[in-house]
Formats: C-alpha cells, structure tokens, sequence
C-alpha cells in the first residue's frame, strides 16, 4: 500500500466512534470523506502514536485536514480530473477496513457515472473483481485508483438489487479546489505520450543534425510562413493576437474621410477581446468576416480614387487620410487566420533549399519548446502505412488501447484546442514502402476522423503532380492546403549565407567576396552547401570566384573518405565513384539523365545509396508511376544537382571514351539532341582539357568545331594558375582590334584588380591596351565610351536601351567611393582607382568624389596612386591626375603638403594659366566669356 495512505479516526467524548482512511496530500494536509470526521476531535494514527488534525477547509462530501507538525509521509501528487471513466475502466482502491483499521484492497472493473447524483457520491465501482468482504467499513475517503492516477475517493457502500454489496466513488472534480495545486496531474497516458513523442522527435532532429541536414545555425525566417503554421499548430493563442492586433488598428482617419464621402466604416469594436477554446470556430469566423469585410471597403476606396470621381482636392485630401498599405495588413491577417482552421498542410520547394531545416527549427523551437505533442518523421524511414505508425504512436506501442488513446486526446483537444502535431518530412525521399501515396491518402482520410491530429507535410517541387496528385486532388480545400515556400529574396540571401559560414566555420579574407561570387552561392543552396562542405574550417578564404570542377572534385574525395571512416572495411573510395559511374552509365546508355531505376545495383551498391539518400544531398530518391495501359511503380534515384551531375557525367565519359572517335561520336550526339546535359558537359570538359589533363585532352578539345566559342565562355571559370601567357596575348589581341569579346573581357580583367591574388591575369592588362589607344585619342575615347559610356535617359529617369554600356562609369566610380571608406579594401583594390584616371573625363565629378573618400579614409593609397600616375607618358593621364590633384580636401596634415609637392611637379599643370584651379574650371571660365 502507498505510504501516503494513512488511517484517520474521530472520537466523540474521547473515544473513537468514527473510522476511515486519508490520504496525505502536502507535510501538513490530509484529505478525507467528510463523514469520517463526524465526532468532536480527529487524529492520524501511526505506527508510534497518533497526530492531531483539525479541519482546515471542506465540501459536503469531503475534508481537508490540517496537522501542525511535519507529517512523516510522503504526499500523494497523483490526483487526475483528467482521465476517462467508464464502463472500460480498470480501477482499485486501497485502505483500511473495520474499527481494527486493517489494510484491505479492492478492485474491479467500470466506472459508472451517476446521474443526477447524490451530494456525496457521483460515480459506482462496478464488477468487484478481488476484495470482497462483507463490510466495507473504513474503506471511507480510501483513493480510487485508474490507470495509475487517483480518480476519486470512496464514499459509500450499498447493496444494489441484486443483494450484492457494491461501492460509490466521488470523482476528484468534485472537490478539487480542497487540494494543493502540485498534487493535480494530467492522465498517465497524456504525460507519456507527451514525453515519448519528445523524445522521438528530438531523436530524428538530432539525427538530421548529425547528417546535416539540419543546420540550426543557417535558419532563416521564411517570409510569413513559420508565423502561418504558429497559427496553424496553436489556434486559439494566436487568434487572441490576431484579436489583440485587430483592436490595436486605427481607422479613425479612414472613417473621417468615408463619413464625409458616405461610405461604409470599419468597426472593431464587436470583436471580443479575448477567446476561450470552446470559442474558437466561432470567433475565428467571425475575424475572418471581419477582416474581409474591412478589405474589401478598403479595395472600394481605392476603386473610387482609380475611377476619378472625385475633384482633384477631394482626391487628395481623401488620398491622404486612407493608409494604402492597411489593406494589405488586413490580407495578411486574413490569411493567418485561415491557418487556425486547417488540418493539413502540404510544403513544397526546390531541392535542397531549405525545407528540412525550416521544419526541424519549427519543430525544436516552437513545437518542442512549448510542450506540444509532436511526432517528428523522416519520410524515408516508412516501411509501412503512416497509419500503421500512427495508430502504433498513439496507442504508445499497443501499451494503451487505441479507442482509449482517442478518446483522451479528443477531450484534450475540446479543452485547449491544441492539437497532437504530426511532421513528416520529405515524401518524396521514401522508397521503401510501394503504393507510398496511396498509403498517404489512407492515412489522411484516417486523421479527417482525428480532429485533435493536424499534419504538416513536405516534398520537393520537381514530380509534384506525378507522385502526389492524387493525394493533392482528393483533399477539401477547407482542410488541406499545399504552400510553395518562396524564400529567395536577399534577407533570406544574406542570412543564408552568413548561417551556412558560420556553422562550416569558414573564415573569408575580408574585401574579397565579389558579389558575382555571392549571388552564385545563395543563388542555389545546394552549390552553397557543396562549397562549405569542402571548405570546412578554412581560414583567410579569397571568395573571387567559385570553381565549380573543383569544388565537386574535392567533394566527392570528401564523402569517399566520410564513407571509409563509417565502414573501414570497405574500399570506400572505390565503391562511391563506382556508384558514380554506374549510375553515369545507365544515364548515357539510355540517354536520360534522371530516373535511374534502383535494381541495376548490387545489394553494396544499394546499401550505399541509402546512406545517400537518408544523410546527404548528392541524390534523390523518387518514386515515379509510369501511365498507361498499365500503372507500374518504380523506385528510382536521379542526381540533387544538376551542375554534379553533368560534373560526374564529363568524368565518364572521359575515362571511358577509348580515343578520339569515341568521344566526338558521343560529343557529335549531344550537340545533334541538344541535349539537357550538353552545357554541363561542355563546360567541365574544356576545365579538365585547360587545367590538370591538358597535356592529352587539349589538343583533342581544339579540334571541336564550336571549340572557340567555348573558349570564350568558359575561359573565366578557370584558375589564374591555368592561364597562360598565350591566352594573355590572345585576349589583348582581342582588345586592341575591338573585337566582339572586348566587354567580356574587360569585364573580367576588372573583377581581378587584386594583382596580388591573380598575378597572370589582371586588370593591368587593360592599362596596357589603354596606354596602346592613347596613341590615338579618337580610338581612345570610342573604346571607353562603348565599354564604360554613362547611358543616357528619358524625361523619366530610364534607360534608353540602345545606348547602354556593359560597365556604366557613373556606377562603377560609385561603387567606389561606397568602398573608399573601407581603407582595407582600397588598399586590396587600389588597382580599380587607377582605372578611374584613365577613365576619368567620362565623369569628373563623379570620380572626384570618389578620390576625396579614399584621399580621406585612405590618404596613402590615393598618394601613392597619384604618384605613379603623375607622370604617366600621356599629358591626357597627366591632366586627368593634376584635376584629381585640385579637387582633393585638405586634411591638414603632411598628405597635403605630398598632393602640393604633385601638383607642383604635374607637367600638364605647369603649362596650366596661374589662375586656372582646375580643368573643369578653365571650361566653366570659357563659357562665362
């Protein structure tokens, strides 16, 4: 017997009349039925003596007790109001029986509710199982136990009409305001399911951590979705935000101007101001009334001030008092509250963009930090129905009955409205269980009966249709809504990028992240977790450009050996690229490059693939269902991205093209399909003719037809140590007659102004083909003016077309003097501002501005620079430095006296009138003449 199960005896003109059984509920309180106190004192006997109790609070059927001292007993803290009763419910009780106040146990089976009931009883004990006895006398206050919670309390003893001697329970609820607040609990079933499915989902959290595909430090808020499932996972909290906004909005400007007009009001003040969960449907239709009723007034207005009715100064005093951007907060709000209603959502993205860490954050730090019952799946790791699983989960393993488990959560559900939340992730990565969307629309169709189950989904985007569009199809709208996550805006960019950095502990040498570089990696999360992958802890990391070939290269070296370390007992390099290659294989034989279909791999093979697919992003898993006269499923496999694949696809071919022919034959097909891997492979052949096998697959490249347009493709892809004197020569060559790729290259010849980090090849190639022009002043200014000519504008500030430039100088010279506050990046790229000489009669004031930045922030560089360009061969370059020179700010401090020195020295300024200041100021002087 539990040792908070004490006896109680009353005593009326000091001897014990009365006989019963409490039960210790805190150090100094015990609870009993209210007629076991009948007499005129009341003591708790123990093993060495008794302790006196007084009444300290009480109902018509029940007494808590008070002791002075400390009792010596631990307290009962398993009181429920929770828990079901009925005709199924097990139940036993444990006490004292007779004036002798012997132990006794009772126990039966049903727990029937009395209804109207008496004042001191409400429930019957039915079916006595074990216990009989003839008198059940002392039995009185004696806890009822179900499911491992106390229930109530024993009362009476009766015989029914059959002469048998039966007992009557009051349920807990009836006096719980007699009991501490720590001795109440939920049931014993809704405490574990809660902790098991915390402990499942931060199991499956911390195992996609481990695998990376849950980086917790590259989360990024997606737009208003993760707001949309708080509404969707907890609806009344949210919808009493929702209310508490609505009330915050000021329409009074609004209604100002619709009285004056006569035009309808937006009234708030109907809405409640709070919600109680029985509330919800109700007030949630009632919010999303008045939310679509206030925007479409609001869309009224607009359609009166668009249609002209008005005079000009009653549109714009009514324009005035109408905030354009409430309507589309109210939208907003609207479509929040159409979450609070929904039981199932489906999320769909791209590949690799971000959709298991949004869910795996949603989960860990709303979901599981704010106690929710959440079951968390991999969608991979279904072997059979989600249904089965499901049911499995809820039941706790069969420890429960599944009817039973229903019911609680059910009840939960009316008196809070929060549901059990279930997230499975990445349907379409499951190939294991066939018929895998029939078996979705299954378990669906099973939670619809489930209102207390809201289920999230995701999948890719790619094969949306084929893989789930039956399931898409068969759900009604006012329950299942598909979300295409669109996150790719440039906060999503930086944040991305910044998170991904700092997980992979990559550190950039500041000032050298080119934002070509930038927008290539948040671009396509998948290249950008490639790169960090491979660059793992890199420290001083130049971030010009990316290498594509490279990056891929080191990357597969990197899962080879990340394999090896998981299985040393097997040539885990070996078997990776042989996958690789197996997988290449089919793709050209059958001339598709996705769809691969799993039984063409061994059972090694196959075993790899699922460690791919379950903790990596190099492939996809798929289940796709081909259409005809008979509708087969298959598992198939295909490549996460596409730029590996072609990467993979170019190794293969190239390693198994036995001579020329071979290849030009194959290379001869692509080109006559026009096939969707002709780019890729175009690409990633003419890196490895250009770089580590150019000795052998060089010379056969050249010989392609289309080999000079690839050269000038892709030429800028390839490292600075690949470069080559000859390829120098060709691109100044290329400059100096003005050819069709003198933009491209001049272009990239200005992404390497750091010399330092691209000593082959860098922006001093163009000093040199403009050093060349100046010979002739007229070629001189054609070439700048077609490559860095400031496009001129309409009456409305665009562009005309026909007069843009590739490198606009006005932008670039901008650009500059942004940057020119950043002392270490002028010293890096100090170069660009030696350009802004040459180029500097397109824009003077621009260029001064730029020059007065860096003369302040950093006066050595601009000297230094000035210096060596003041006495450049040319007296344009000379004149250009002397306006520089005239244009700078003092600074009052040895500088000065440096620019002084220069322009002293300036042999254009020395053939200059004394009172000439600047050129700009001889012109401005002519014209005033």
């Amino acid at each position: 017997m539990e040792d908070y199960i004490v006896r109680i005896q009353s005593a009326a003109e000091g001897n014990p009349v009365y006989f019963g059984t409490g039960i210790v509920v805190s150090d100094h309180e015990v609870l009993t039925a209210r007629h076991v106190v009948s007499g005129e004192s009341h003591v708790l006997v123990t093993e060495n003596g008794s302790i006196p109790l007084s009444v300290q609070n009480e109902t018509d059927a029940a007494v808590l007790l008070h002791a002075d001292r400390r009792l010596p007993f631990r307290s009962a803290d398993i009181f429920s109001v929770h828990e079901i009763l009925n005709a199924q419910s097990d139940w036993t009780s444990d006490g004292y029986i007779t004036s002798e106040q012997a132990p006794h146990s009772v126990s039966g089976h049903g727990i029937v509710k009395q209804e109207p009931a008496p004042i001191d009883w409400n429930h019957t004990l039915s079916n006595i199982e074990s216990g009989h006895t003839k008198n059940y006398e002392g039995l009185s206050g004696a806890p009822v136990f179900s499911r491992n919670r106390i229930v109530g309390i024993l009362q009476v003893q009766e015989t029914n009409s059959s002469g048998a001697l039966g007992l009557r329970m009051l349920s807990v609820e009836v006096f719980r305001e007699l009991l501490p607040s720590s001795s109440l609990r939920r049931s014993e079933y809704e405490e574990l399911i809660y902790e098991k499915s915390a402990v499942f989902s931060e199991r499956h959290i911390e195992e996609n951590k481990r695998s990376r595909k849950y980086i917790p430090d590259i989360f990024v808020e997606n737009g208003p979705y993760k707001e949309r499932l708080r509404y969707f996972a907890d609806p009344v909290l949210f919808l009493k935000k929702a209310l508490c906004e609505c009330h915050g909005l000021d329409f009074t400007r609004i209604n100002q101007a619709a009285e004056i007009y006569e035009l309808p009001l937006i009234n708030q003040q109907a809405l409640p101001c709070s919600i109680a969960p029985e509330q919800m449907e109700k007030v949630s239709a009632g919010l999303s009334d008045f939310l679509s009723a206030a925007s479409a007034i609001l869309d009224n207005y607009d359609g009166l001030i668009r249609s002209q009715k008005l005079c000009w100064e009653d549109h714009y005093d009514f324009w005035d008092k109408i905030n354009h951007s409430l309507k589309y907060m109210l939208k907003d709000m609207a479509e929040n509250i159409r979450y609070t209603n929904l039981q199932f959502l489906l999320l769909t993205q791209p590949a690799g963009q971000g959709k298991t860490n949004f869910l795996c954050d949603f989960t860990e730090n709303f979901l599981l930090k704010k106690r929710y019952c959440v079951w968390y799946f991999n969608a991979y790791e279904f072997y059979e129905p989600p249904a089965n699983i499901l049911r499995q989960k809820l039941s706790l393993e069969g420890q429960y009955d599944i009817s039973y488990a229903k019911q609680v959560l059910e009840r939960r559900w009316r008196e809070s409205k929060r549901p059990v939340i279930v997230v499975i992730d990445g349907l379409n990565e499951n190939i294991s269980l066939p018929g895998f969307e029939q078996a979705l629309i299954g378990f669906l169709q099973e939670c619809e009966a489930l209102p207390f189950v809201k289920v999230i989904m995701s999948t890719r985007d790619e094969l949306l249709e084929e893989r789930f569009g039956r399931m898409i199809a068969g759900q009604k709208p006012e329950r299942f809504l598909h979300v295409k996550l669109d996150t790719h805006d440039e906060r999503f960019k930086r944040r991305i990028f910044a998170g991904y950095l700092r997980f992979f502990n990559i550190d950039i040498r500041p000032n050298t992240l080119r934002n070509r570089t930038y927008q290539q990696l948040t671009g396509d999360v998948l290249l950008l977790r490639f790169f960090c992958e491979v660059h793992q802890g890199a420290r001083q990391l130049y971030m010009y450009d990316i290498y594509k070939y490279a990056v891929f290269e080191q990357y597969c070296a990197k899962k080879a050996e990340d394999y090896r370390k998981m299985d040393p007992t097997i040539d885990a390099d070996s078997l990776f690229r042989r996958l690789l290659d197996r997988i290449c294989e089919y793709m050209v034989e059958n001339k598709t490059y996705f769809h691969v279909p799993m039984e063409i791999f061994d059972i090694q093979q196959q075993k790899l693939i699922r460690g791919l697919l379950e903790n990596d992003v190099v492939l996809k898993g798929e289940d796709v269902v081909e259409h005809g006269l008979l509708k087969e499923q298959a598992v198939v496999i295909s490549f996460t991205f596409d730029e590996f694949r072609d990467y993979c696809l170019t190794n293969y071919i190239l390693r198994n093209s036995k001579d020329e022919k071979t290849f030009f034959g194959f290379w001869d097909m692509m080109v006559d399909e026009t096939q969707t891997v002709l780019e890729g492979v175009e690409k990633y052949a003419f890196y490895l003719a250009r770089t580590q096998n150019g000795g052998a697959l060089l010379p056969i490249i050249k010989k392609l037809p289309e080999y000079d347009e690839l050269y000038w493709a892709f030429i800028w892809d390839i490292e600075d140590k690949y470069v080559t004197e000859e390829d120098v020569l060709l691109w100044k060559n290329e400059l100096l007659r003005e050819g069709e790729y003198t933009g491209i290259i001049i272009q990239h010849l200005l992404w390497r102004d750091d010399c330092d980090y691209f000593p082959t090849a860098n922006i001093q190639l163009i000093f040199e083909v403009l050093d060349e022009f100046l010979k002739d002043l007229n070629r001189y200014n054609r070439l700048i003016n077609r490559i860095f000519g400031i496009p001129r504008k309409d009456q409305w500030g665009t562009v005309i077309p026909r007069t843009q430039t590739p490198i606009p100088f006005d932008q670039f010279v901008k650009s500059l003097g942004k940057r020119a506050s950043n002392s270490q990046w002028s010293q890096l790229h100090r170069e660009s501002f030696r350009l802004s000489i040459y180029l500097y009669d397109i824009g003077p004031w621009d260029a001064q501005e730029a020059w007065n930045r860096l003369y302040g922030a950093s006066p050595e560089v601009a000297v230094h620079l000035l210096r060596e360009m003041n006495t450049h061969a040319r007296s344009l370059i000379q004149g250009n430095v002397y306006d520089i020179l005239i244009s700078l700010e003092k600074r009052d401090d040895d500088y000065d006296l440096q620019i002084l020195s220069l322009r002293e020295e300036n042999t254009f300024g020395k053939e200059l009138p004394k009172s000439c200041f600047s050129i700009a100021q001889l012109f401005l002087d002519e014209d005033d003449e």
